[in-house]
Protein backbone atom coordinates (compact mmCIF):
# COMPACT_ATOMS: atom_id res chain seq x y z
CA UNK A 1 0.00 0.00 0.00
CA UNK A 2 2.87 2.39 0.75
CA UNK A 3 4.33 1.71 -2.71
CA UNK A 4 0.95 2.38 -4.32
CA UNK A 5 0.57 5.64 -2.40
CA UNK A 6 4.04 6.85 -3.42
CA UNK A 7 3.69 5.99 -7.10
CA UNK A 8 0.29 7.62 -7.74
CA UNK A 9 1.41 11.25 -7.37
CA UNK A 10 1.72 13.04 -10.72
CA UNK A 11 3.46 16.29 -9.74
CA UNK A 12 4.57 16.33 -6.11
CA UNK A 13 4.77 13.89 -3.20
CA UNK A 14 4.74 15.12 0.42
CA UNK A 15 5.88 12.68 3.13
CA UNK A 16 5.41 13.59 6.79
CA UNK A 17 6.10 11.83 10.07
CA UNK A 18 5.22 12.48 13.73
CA UNK A 19 8.11 14.02 15.68
CA UNK A 20 6.61 13.17 19.10
CA UNK A 21 4.88 10.11 20.46
CA UNK A 22 1.66 10.07 22.53
CA UNK A 23 3.59 10.86 25.74
CA UNK A 24 5.43 13.81 24.20
CA UNK A 25 8.74 12.00 23.79
CA UNK A 26 10.80 11.80 20.64
CA UNK A 27 9.77 9.28 18.00
CA UNK A 28 12.07 7.57 15.52
CA UNK A 29 11.35 7.94 11.80
CA UNK A 30 9.47 5.16 10.06
CA UNK A 31 11.61 2.52 8.32
CA UNK A 32 9.62 3.29 5.17
CA UNK A 33 11.28 6.71 5.05
CA UNK A 34 14.69 5.05 5.25
CA UNK A 35 13.73 2.86 2.31
CA UNK A 36 12.69 5.93 0.31
CA UNK A 37 16.01 7.61 1.11
CA UNK A 38 17.89 4.50 0.00
CA UNK A 39 15.96 4.44 -3.28
CA UNK A 40 16.55 8.15 -3.96
CA UNK A 41 20.18 8.09 -2.82
CA UNK A 42 19.80 11.16 -0.60
CA UNK A 43 18.45 12.22 2.79
CA UNK A 44 14.93 13.52 3.21
CA UNK A 45 15.66 15.19 6.59
CA UNK A 46 16.72 18.85 6.96
CA UNK A 47 20.34 19.54 7.91
CA UNK A 48 19.36 20.27 11.53
CA UNK A 49 16.53 18.13 12.92
CA UNK A 50 13.67 20.36 14.04
CA UNK A 51 15.25 23.56 12.73
CA UNK A 52 12.66 25.95 11.31
CA UNK A 53 12.75 26.50 7.58
CA UNK A 54 12.46 29.87 5.86
CA UNK A 55 9.06 31.46 6.31
CA UNK A 56 8.75 32.42 2.66
CA UNK A 57 8.78 28.75 1.65
CA UNK A 58 5.66 27.90 3.64
CA UNK A 59 2.75 26.90 1.43
CA UNK A 60 -0.08 26.93 3.96
CA UNK A 61 -0.92 28.01 7.49
CA UNK A 62 -0.20 24.56 8.89
CA UNK A 63 3.50 25.04 8.08
CA UNK A 64 3.61 28.54 9.56
CA UNK A 65 2.13 27.49 12.91
CA UNK A 66 5.13 25.50 14.30
CA UNK A 67 7.58 28.18 13.21
CA UNK A 68 5.56 30.86 14.94
CA UNK A 69 5.11 28.75 18.07
CA UNK A 70 8.87 28.09 18.30
CA UNK A 71 9.65 31.79 17.97
CA UNK A 72 7.07 32.77 20.60
CA UNK A 73 8.36 30.21 23.06
CA UNK A 74 11.46 32.26 23.90
CA UNK A 75 9.61 35.52 24.63
CA UNK A 76 7.69 36.84 27.60
CA UNK A 77 3.93 37.20 27.47
CA UNK A 78 3.88 40.83 26.31
CA UNK A 79 6.53 40.33 23.65
CA UNK A 80 4.91 37.14 22.39
CA UNK A 81 1.58 38.86 21.90
CA UNK A 82 3.13 41.74 19.99
CA UNK A 83 5.10 39.39 17.74
CA UNK A 84 2.05 37.23 17.09
CA UNK A 85 -0.03 40.23 16.05
CA UNK A 86 2.67 41.43 13.67
CA UNK A 87 3.20 37.95 12.20
CA UNK A 88 -0.49 37.30 11.66
CA UNK A 89 -0.89 40.67 9.96
CA UNK A 90 1.92 39.80 7.55
CA UNK A 91 0.77 36.25 6.69
CA UNK A 92 -1.57 37.37 3.91
CA UNK A 93 1.33 39.25 2.29
CA UNK A 94 3.25 36.02 1.64
CA UNK A 95 2.85 35.19 -2.08
CA UNK A 96 2.41 31.42 -1.57
CA UNK A 97 -0.22 31.90 1.11
CA UNK A 98 -1.96 34.63 -0.86
CA UNK A 99 -2.28 32.40 -3.90
CA UNK A 100 -3.44 29.49 -1.77
CA UNK A 101 -6.07 31.65 -0.08
CA UNK A 102 -7.29 32.92 -3.44
CA UNK A 103 -7.67 29.37 -4.73
CA UNK A 104 -9.51 28.40 -1.56
CA UNK A 105 -11.89 31.34 -1.88
CA UNK A 106 -12.70 30.41 -5.49
CA UNK A 107 -13.30 26.81 -4.45
CA UNK A 108 -15.63 27.84 -1.65
CA UNK A 109 -17.60 30.12 -3.98
CA UNK A 110 -17.90 27.31 -6.52
CA UNK A 111 -19.15 24.86 -3.90
CA UNK A 112 -21.83 27.29 -2.84
CA UNK A 113 -23.22 27.53 -6.40
CA UNK A 114 -25.79 24.89 -7.37
CA UNK A 115 -25.12 22.68 -10.36
CA UNK A 116 -26.93 23.93 -13.47
CA UNK A 117 -30.24 22.42 -14.46
CA UNK A 118 -29.01 21.89 -18.00
CA UNK A 119 -26.09 22.59 -20.27
CA UNK A 120 -25.80 25.79 -22.24
CA UNK A 121 -27.87 25.49 -25.41
CA UNK A 122 -24.84 26.10 -27.64
CA UNK A 123 -22.82 23.41 -25.88
CA UNK A 124 -25.70 20.93 -26.17
CA UNK A 125 -25.90 21.67 -29.90
CA UNK A 126 -22.20 20.87 -30.26
CA UNK A 127 -22.56 17.62 -28.33
CA UNK A 128 -25.55 16.49 -30.42
CA UNK A 129 -25.25 17.93 -33.96
CA UNK A 130 -28.55 17.98 -35.84
CA UNK A 131 -30.18 16.62 -32.68
CA UNK A 132 -28.96 13.07 -33.33
CA UNK A 133 -28.46 10.94 -30.24
CA UNK A 134 -26.57 7.64 -30.45
CA UNK A 135 -27.25 5.68 -27.28
CA UNK A 136 -28.38 2.38 -25.78
CA UNK A 137 -31.17 1.16 -23.54
CA UNK A 138 -28.84 0.87 -20.55
CA UNK A 139 -27.69 4.49 -20.98
CA UNK A 140 -31.27 5.69 -21.16
CA UNK A 141 -32.02 3.74 -17.98
CA UNK A 142 -29.06 5.48 -16.32
CA UNK A 143 -30.49 8.85 -17.36
CA UNK A 144 -33.92 7.90 -16.02
CA UNK A 145 -32.40 6.95 -12.66
CA UNK A 146 -30.41 10.23 -12.45
CA UNK A 147 -29.59 12.73 -15.25
CA UNK A 148 -26.34 13.80 -13.59
CA UNK A 149 -25.13 10.21 -13.33
CA UNK A 150 -25.68 9.86 -17.08
CA UNK A 151 -23.88 13.16 -17.69
CA UNK A 152 -20.85 12.16 -15.62
CA UNK A 153 -20.53 8.64 -17.02
CA UNK A 154 -21.53 8.99 -20.65
CA UNK A 155 -20.97 12.65 -21.56
CA UNK A 156 -17.91 13.50 -19.45
CA UNK A 157 -16.88 9.81 -19.60
CA UNK A 158 -15.67 9.77 -16.02
CA UNK A 159 -14.65 6.36 -14.76
CA UNK A 160 -13.60 5.09 -11.35
CA UNK A 161 -10.07 3.75 -11.12
CA UNK A 162 -10.19 0.04 -12.07
CA UNK A 163 -9.38 -2.45 -9.35
CA UNK A 164 -8.14 -6.00 -9.77
CA UNK A 165 -10.92 -7.50 -7.68
CA UNK A 166 -13.80 -9.82 -8.38
CA UNK A 167 -17.19 -8.19 -8.76
CA UNK A 168 -20.66 -9.47 -9.70
CA UNK A 169 -19.92 -8.10 -13.16
CA UNK A 170 -16.93 -10.47 -13.42
CA UNK A 171 -19.15 -13.44 -12.60
CA UNK A 172 -21.81 -12.29 -15.04
CA UNK A 173 -19.23 -12.00 -17.84
CA UNK A 174 -18.12 -15.58 -17.23
CA UNK A 175 -21.71 -16.87 -17.36
CA UNK A 176 -22.47 -14.93 -20.55
CA UNK A 177 -19.31 -16.26 -22.22
CA UNK A 178 -20.16 -19.86 -21.29
CA UNK A 179 -23.78 -19.60 -22.48
CA UNK A 180 -22.71 -17.92 -25.71
CA UNK A 181 -20.41 -20.83 -26.54
CA UNK A 182 -22.94 -23.41 -25.44
CA UNK A 183 -25.75 -22.21 -27.72
CA UNK A 184 -23.56 -21.14 -30.67
CA UNK A 185 -23.61 -23.48 -33.64
CA UNK A 186 -25.84 -26.35 -34.66
CA UNK A 187 -28.03 -27.94 -31.98
CA UNK A 188 -26.89 -31.27 -30.59
CA UNK A 189 -28.84 -34.39 -29.76
CA UNK A 190 -27.85 -34.89 -26.15
CA UNK A 191 -29.40 -35.69 -22.81
CA UNK A 192 -29.73 -33.22 -19.94
CA UNK A 193 -26.77 -34.88 -18.20
CA UNK A 194 -24.64 -34.58 -21.34
CA UNK A 195 -25.63 -30.92 -21.74
CA UNK A 196 -24.68 -30.16 -18.13
CA UNK A 197 -21.36 -32.00 -18.58
CA UNK A 198 -20.60 -29.98 -21.72
CA UNK A 199 -21.24 -26.75 -19.80
CA UNK A 200 -18.72 -27.86 -17.17
CA UNK A 201 -16.14 -28.47 -19.90
CA UNK A 202 -16.75 -24.97 -21.29
CA UNK A 203 -16.04 -23.48 -17.86
CA UNK A 204 -12.78 -25.46 -17.75
CA UNK A 205 -11.81 -23.88 -21.08
CA UNK A 206 -12.73 -20.39 -19.89
CA UNK A 207 -10.66 -20.82 -16.72
CA UNK A 208 -7.49 -20.99 -18.86
CA UNK A 209 -8.21 -17.71 -20.65
CA UNK A 210 -6.61 -14.45 -19.49
CA UNK A 211 -9.94 -12.69 -18.94
CA UNK A 212 -10.99 -15.17 -16.26
CA UNK A 213 -7.68 -16.08 -14.60
CA UNK A 214 -8.53 -13.75 -11.75
CA UNK A 215 -10.90 -16.49 -10.55
CA UNK A 216 -7.86 -18.70 -9.86
CA UNK A 217 -5.94 -16.19 -7.71
CA UNK A 218 -7.03 -17.37 -4.26
CA UNK A 219 -9.32 -19.95 -2.58
CA UNK A 220 -12.38 -17.63 -2.31
CA UNK A 221 -12.13 -16.79 -6.02
CA UNK A 222 -11.76 -20.45 -6.98
CA UNK A 223 -14.76 -21.29 -4.83
CA UNK A 224 -16.86 -18.62 -6.56
CA UNK A 225 -15.82 -20.06 -9.93
CA UNK A 226 -16.80 -23.61 -8.93
CA UNK A 227 -20.17 -22.45 -7.55
CA UNK A 228 -20.88 -20.46 -10.72
CA UNK A 229 -19.97 -23.45 -12.88
CA UNK A 230 -22.25 -25.76 -10.90
CA UNK A 231 -25.18 -23.33 -10.90
CA UNK A 232 -24.88 -22.69 -14.65
CA UNK A 233 -24.87 -26.46 -15.26
CA UNK A 234 -28.10 -26.69 -13.23
CA UNK A 235 -29.58 -23.94 -15.36
CA UNK A 236 -28.67 -25.86 -18.51
CA UNK A 237 -30.46 -28.94 -17.19
CA UNK A 238 -33.65 -26.93 -16.70
CA UNK A 239 -33.35 -25.11 -20.02
CA UNK A 240 -32.68 -28.41 -21.81
CA UNK A 241 -36.01 -29.79 -20.52
CA UNK A 242 -37.87 -26.71 -21.71
CA UNK A 243 -36.23 -26.62 -25.16
CA UNK A 244 -36.93 -30.30 -25.79
CA UNK A 245 -40.66 -29.51 -25.82
CA UNK A 246 -40.60 -25.91 -27.06
CA UNK A 247 -41.42 -24.91 -30.63
CA UNK A 248 -38.82 -22.13 -30.33
CA UNK A 249 -35.13 -22.98 -30.70
CA UNK A 250 -31.98 -20.83 -30.38
CA UNK A 251 -30.92 -19.21 -33.65
CA UNK A 252 -28.43 -16.53 -32.60
CA UNK A 253 -26.42 -15.52 -29.56
CA UNK A 254 -24.92 -12.10 -28.82
CA UNK A 255 -26.85 -10.68 -31.77
CA UNK A 256 -25.94 -7.01 -32.11
CA UNK A 257 -27.58 -4.04 -33.78
CA UNK A 258 -25.99 -0.64 -34.32
CA UNK A 259 -22.56 -1.72 -33.04
CA UNK A 260 -20.75 -1.90 -36.40
CA UNK A 261 -18.44 0.76 -37.78
CA UNK A 262 -21.26 2.13 -39.98
CA UNK A 263 -24.17 0.91 -37.91
CA UNK A 264 -24.66 -2.18 -40.06
CA UNK A 265 -25.02 -2.42 -43.84
CA UNK A 266 -28.69 -2.92 -44.92
CA UNK A 267 -27.78 -5.41 -47.68
CA UNK A 268 -25.61 -7.41 -45.33
CA UNK A 269 -28.36 -7.26 -42.71
CA UNK A 270 -30.84 -8.79 -45.16
CA UNK A 271 -28.41 -11.59 -45.96
CA UNK A 272 -27.88 -12.16 -42.24
CA UNK A 273 -31.64 -12.26 -41.72
CA UNK A 274 -31.96 -14.99 -44.32
CA UNK A 275 -29.16 -16.98 -42.70
CA UNK A 276 -31.02 -16.81 -39.39
CA UNK A 277 -34.08 -18.29 -41.09
CA UNK A 278 -32.03 -21.16 -42.48
CA UNK A 279 -30.55 -22.24 -39.16
CA UNK A 280 -28.41 -21.25 -36.17
CA UNK A 281 -25.61 -18.76 -36.90
CA UNK A 282 -22.11 -19.59 -35.72
CA UNK A 283 -21.24 -15.89 -35.79
CA UNK A 284 -23.90 -13.23 -35.31
CA UNK A 285 -23.60 -10.30 -37.73
CA UNK A 286 -24.23 -6.70 -36.83
CA UNK A 287 -27.60 -5.31 -37.88
CA UNK A 288 -28.30 -1.59 -38.38
CA UNK A 289 -29.18 0.59 -35.41
CA UNK A 290 -32.77 0.93 -34.28
CA UNK A 291 -33.82 4.42 -35.40
CA UNK A 292 -36.63 6.29 -33.66
CA UNK A 293 -37.82 9.90 -34.11
CA UNK A 294 -36.80 12.47 -31.53
CA UNK A 295 -39.40 15.10 -30.62
CA UNK A 296 -38.58 18.76 -31.01
CA UNK A 297 -37.49 20.90 -28.08
CA UNK A 298 -40.76 22.20 -26.57
CA UNK A 299 -39.04 25.45 -25.55
CA UNK A 300 -37.80 26.21 -29.09
CA UNK A 301 -41.17 27.14 -30.57
CA UNK A 302 -43.17 25.80 -33.48
CA UNK A 303 -40.26 25.96 -35.94
CA UNK A 304 -38.05 23.71 -33.84
CA UNK A 305 -36.62 20.72 -35.68
CA UNK A 306 -36.96 17.21 -34.41
CA UNK A 307 -34.16 14.70 -34.51
CA UNK A 308 -33.27 11.02 -34.37
CA UNK A 309 -32.32 8.45 -31.77
CA UNK A 310 -30.00 5.67 -32.93
CA UNK A 311 -30.24 2.79 -30.47
CA UNK A 312 -27.63 0.07 -30.31
CA UNK A 313 -27.52 -3.11 -28.27
CA UNK A 314 -26.65 -6.78 -28.06
CA UNK A 315 -29.31 -9.46 -27.57
CA UNK A 316 -28.06 -12.36 -25.47
CA UNK A 317 -30.17 -14.94 -27.29
CA UNK A 318 -32.77 -14.97 -30.04
CA UNK A 319 -35.07 -18.00 -30.48
CA UNK A 320 -37.12 -18.39 -33.67
CA UNK A 321 -40.06 -20.46 -34.80
CA UNK A 322 -40.42 -20.79 -38.56
CA UNK A 323 -43.41 -22.14 -40.41
CA UNK A 324 -46.52 -21.31 -42.31
CA UNK A 325 -48.60 -18.54 -40.76
CA UNK A 326 -46.27 -18.28 -37.80
CA UNK A 327 -47.19 -15.32 -35.62
CA UNK A 328 -50.12 -14.30 -37.80
CA UNK A 329 -52.76 -14.81 -35.10
CA UNK A 330 -50.93 -13.54 -32.05
CA UNK A 331 -52.35 -10.74 -29.94
CA UNK A 332 -50.45 -7.53 -30.53
CA UNK A 333 -47.64 -9.18 -32.50
CA UNK A 334 -48.35 -7.38 -35.77
CA UNK A 335 -47.20 -3.79 -35.96
CA UNK A 336 -49.62 -1.04 -36.90
CA UNK A 337 -46.94 1.30 -38.27
CA UNK A 338 -45.98 -0.54 -41.45
CA UNK A 339 -42.90 -2.11 -39.87
CA UNK A 340 -41.27 -5.03 -41.70
CA UNK A 341 -42.81 -7.46 -39.19
CA UNK A 342 -46.10 -7.15 -41.05
CA UNK A 343 -44.77 -9.12 -44.00
CA UNK A 344 -46.63 -12.38 -44.52
CA UNK A 345 -44.84 -15.44 -43.17
CA UNK A 346 -42.49 -13.49 -40.93
CA UNK A 347 -41.25 -15.85 -38.21
CA UNK A 348 -42.12 -15.29 -34.58
CA UNK A 349 -39.23 -14.55 -32.22
CA UNK A 350 -38.53 -14.76 -28.50
CA UNK A 351 -35.79 -12.66 -26.89
CA UNK A 352 -33.83 -13.67 -23.78
CA UNK A 353 -31.55 -11.49 -21.67
CA UNK A 354 -29.57 -13.39 -19.04
CA UNK A 355 -29.37 -12.12 -15.48
CA UNK A 356 -27.47 -13.71 -12.61
CA UNK A 357 -30.38 -13.14 -10.24
CA UNK A 358 -34.08 -12.51 -10.66
CA UNK A 359 -35.33 -8.94 -10.80
CA UNK A 360 -37.16 -7.84 -7.68
CA UNK A 361 -39.65 -5.61 -9.50
CA UNK A 362 -42.06 -6.36 -12.33
CA UNK A 363 -40.72 -5.05 -15.67
CA UNK A 364 -44.08 -3.50 -16.57
CA UNK A 365 -44.10 -1.18 -13.58
CA UNK A 366 -40.52 -0.12 -14.18
CA UNK A 367 -41.23 0.42 -17.89
CA UNK A 368 -44.06 2.78 -16.98
CA UNK A 369 -41.55 4.84 -14.98
CA UNK A 370 -39.02 4.73 -17.83
CA UNK A 371 -36.53 2.82 -15.68
CA UNK A 372 -36.58 -0.55 -17.48
CA UNK A 373 -36.21 -0.29 -21.26
CA UNK A 374 -33.86 -3.13 -22.19
CA UNK A 375 -36.26 -5.94 -23.12
CA UNK A 376 -38.71 -3.55 -24.75
CA UNK A 377 -35.90 -2.04 -26.85
CA UNK A 378 -34.80 -5.51 -27.97
CA UNK A 379 -38.37 -6.33 -28.99
CA UNK A 380 -38.56 -3.09 -30.97
CA UNK A 381 -35.30 -4.03 -32.73
CA UNK A 382 -36.66 -7.51 -33.54
CA UNK A 383 -39.71 -5.94 -35.15
CA UNK A 384 -38.23 -2.94 -36.95
CA UNK A 385 -34.64 -3.97 -37.69
CA UNK A 386 -34.73 -7.75 -38.08
CA UNK A 387 -38.23 -7.85 -39.57
CA UNK A 388 -39.47 -10.66 -37.29
CA UNK A 389 -42.67 -10.85 -35.25
CA UNK A 390 -41.82 -10.37 -31.55
CA UNK A 391 -43.80 -12.87 -29.53
CA UNK A 392 -42.10 -12.50 -26.12
CA UNK A 393 -39.11 -11.03 -24.34
CA UNK A 394 -37.79 -12.25 -20.99
CA UNK A 395 -35.15 -11.56 -18.41
CA UNK A 396 -33.90 -15.06 -17.66
CA UNK A 397 -32.31 -15.59 -14.24
CA UNK A 398 -29.49 -18.13 -14.56
CA UNK A 399 -28.84 -18.23 -10.81
CA UNK A 400 -30.95 -20.66 -8.77
CA UNK A 401 -33.24 -19.31 -6.06
CA UNK A 402 -33.10 -22.55 -4.04
CA UNK A 403 -30.18 -24.70 -2.96
CA UNK A 404 -31.72 -28.13 -3.49
CA UNK A 405 -29.01 -30.74 -4.01
CA UNK A 406 -31.27 -33.69 -4.90
CA UNK A 407 -34.35 -32.51 -6.78
CA UNK A 408 -37.27 -34.88 -6.94
CA UNK A 409 -37.48 -36.88 -10.12
CA UNK A 410 -39.77 -35.36 -12.72
CA UNK A 411 -39.88 -31.85 -11.24
CA UNK A 412 -39.18 -29.43 -14.06
CA UNK A 413 -37.76 -26.41 -12.24
CA UNK A 414 -36.62 -27.47 -8.75
CA UNK A 415 -34.06 -24.68 -8.45
CA UNK A 416 -36.48 -21.83 -9.10
CA UNK A 417 -35.04 -20.32 -12.28
CA UNK A 418 -37.22 -17.42 -13.30
CA UNK A 419 -38.57 -15.66 -16.39
CA UNK A 420 -39.72 -12.03 -16.19
CA UNK A 421 -40.81 -9.89 -19.08
CA UNK A 422 -43.58 -9.58 -21.66
CA UNK A 423 -45.40 -12.00 -23.90
CA UNK A 424 -48.56 -12.02 -25.97
CA UNK A 425 -51.60 -13.95 -24.79
CA UNK A 426 -51.74 -17.72 -25.31
CA UNK A 427 -48.09 -17.96 -26.36
CA UNK A 428 -47.02 -20.16 -23.46
CA UNK A 429 -48.08 -23.35 -25.27
CA UNK A 430 -45.50 -22.68 -27.96
CA UNK A 431 -42.77 -21.32 -25.68
CA UNK A 432 -43.11 -23.61 -22.66
CA UNK A 433 -45.75 -26.31 -23.25
CA UNK A 434 -44.71 -28.26 -20.15
CA UNK A 435 -45.07 -25.14 -17.98
CA UNK A 436 -41.60 -25.57 -16.54
CA UNK A 437 -41.05 -21.81 -16.24
CA UNK A 438 -44.29 -20.20 -17.43
CA UNK A 439 -46.75 -21.42 -14.81
CA UNK A 440 -50.29 -20.33 -13.87
CA UNK A 441 -48.93 -18.97 -10.58
CA UNK A 442 -46.44 -16.72 -12.34
CA UNK A 443 -46.65 -13.08 -11.36
CA UNK A 444 -45.68 -10.15 -13.53
CA UNK A 445 -46.48 -8.46 -16.82
CA UNK A 446 -46.88 -11.51 -18.99
CA UNK A 447 -50.11 -11.05 -20.89
CA UNK A 448 -49.91 -7.43 -21.88
CA UNK A 449 -50.42 -6.48 -25.51
CA UNK A 450 -46.99 -6.10 -27.06
CA UNK A 451 -48.24 -3.20 -29.15
CA UNK A 452 -49.05 -1.37 -25.93
CA UNK A 453 -45.72 -2.34 -24.35
CA UNK A 454 -43.67 -1.25 -27.36
CA UNK A 455 -45.68 1.94 -27.80
CA UNK A 456 -45.04 2.88 -24.18
CA UNK A 457 -41.34 2.03 -24.58
CA UNK A 458 -41.12 4.28 -27.65
CA UNK A 459 -42.64 7.17 -25.69
CA UNK A 460 -40.20 6.73 -22.80
CA UNK A 461 -37.19 6.43 -25.13
CA UNK A 462 -38.22 9.58 -27.00
CA UNK A 463 -38.80 11.50 -23.76
CA UNK A 464 -35.43 10.56 -22.28
CA UNK A 465 -33.67 11.26 -25.58
CA UNK A 466 -35.23 14.72 -25.96
CA UNK A 467 -34.11 15.72 -22.46
CA UNK A 468 -30.57 14.41 -23.05
CA UNK A 469 -30.24 16.35 -26.31
CA UNK A 470 -31.65 19.43 -24.58
CA UNK A 471 -28.79 19.14 -22.06
CA UNK A 472 -30.62 18.22 -18.84
CA UNK A 473 -27.97 17.21 -16.28
CA UNK A 474 -29.37 18.08 -12.86
CA UNK A 475 -28.93 15.59 -9.99
CA UNK A 476 -32.35 14.00 -9.60
CA UNK A 477 -32.03 10.37 -8.45
CA UNK A 478 -35.20 8.28 -8.61
CA UNK A 479 -35.99 5.95 -5.74
CA UNK A 480 -36.62 2.31 -6.64
CA UNK A 481 -37.41 -0.38 -4.14
CA UNK A 482 -36.94 2.03 -1.25
CA UNK A 483 -33.36 2.88 -2.28
CA UNK A 484 -31.69 5.67 -4.21
CA UNK A 485 -29.10 5.00 -6.93
CA UNK A 486 -26.74 7.20 -4.90
CA UNK A 487 -25.88 4.16 -2.77
CA UNK A 488 -23.97 2.59 -5.68
CA UNK A 489 -23.04 5.73 -7.63
CA UNK A 490 -19.40 6.48 -8.46
CA UNK A 491 -20.13 10.20 -8.72
CA UNK A 492 -21.92 10.92 -5.43
CA UNK A 493 -18.99 13.04 -4.24
CA UNK A 494 -19.23 15.25 -7.34
CA UNK A 495 -22.94 16.06 -7.56
CA UNK A 496 -23.30 16.85 -3.80
CA UNK A 497 -26.91 15.65 -3.80
CA UNK A 498 -28.42 15.60 -0.32
CA UNK A 499 -30.61 12.50 0.10
CA UNK A 500 -32.13 13.88 3.32
CA UNK A 501 -33.71 16.82 1.51
CA UNK A 502 -33.79 15.12 -1.92
CA UNK A 503 -32.09 18.21 -3.36
CA UNK A 504 -28.67 19.24 -4.59
CA UNK A 505 -27.05 22.23 -2.80
CA UNK A 506 -28.90 25.41 -3.72
CA UNK A 507 -31.18 23.61 -6.17
CA UNK A 508 -34.89 24.43 -6.26
CA UNK A 509 -37.50 21.72 -5.74
CA UNK A 510 -38.04 19.28 -8.61
CA UNK A 511 -39.64 21.05 -11.56
CA UNK A 512 -42.22 19.83 -13.98
CA UNK A 513 -39.72 17.59 -15.74
CA UNK A 514 -39.76 15.16 -12.83
CA UNK A 515 -37.01 12.72 -11.93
Amino acid sequence: LFYVACTRAREELLLTRPALDAEGGGQEPSPYLAEVERSLGRSLSPAEEGAPGPLDRCLHAGEVEPLLARALGGLDGQGARRLAEEALAQLTDLPPLEAACARSRRLVEHLRDPLPERLDRRLAARLFPERVLSTSASRLETFASCPFRHFARHILRLEPRPEAILTPLSTGSAVHAALQRFFAGAPRRESADEAASRMGELFNELAREDEFRIFQEDPPSRYRWSVTRRETALFIRTEHRRLCASRFQPRAVELSFGLGARGGDPAEAERARRRLLEGPCLTSPDFPALELPLPADPAAGERAAGGRILLRGRIDRLDLRSGEGCGAATDGAVAADGAPAERGGAPAAVVFDYKRTGRGRAPGGELARGLDLQIATYLLAVRRVLGFVPLAGFYYSVGPRTRTTRPEEGEGNPYGFKLQGFRVSDSEEAIDPQKILITPRMRGDYKQSLDGVLGLAGEKIAGHGERIVRGVIRPAPVETGGRLPCDACDFAGVCRFDPTSMRAPGAPPADEEGG
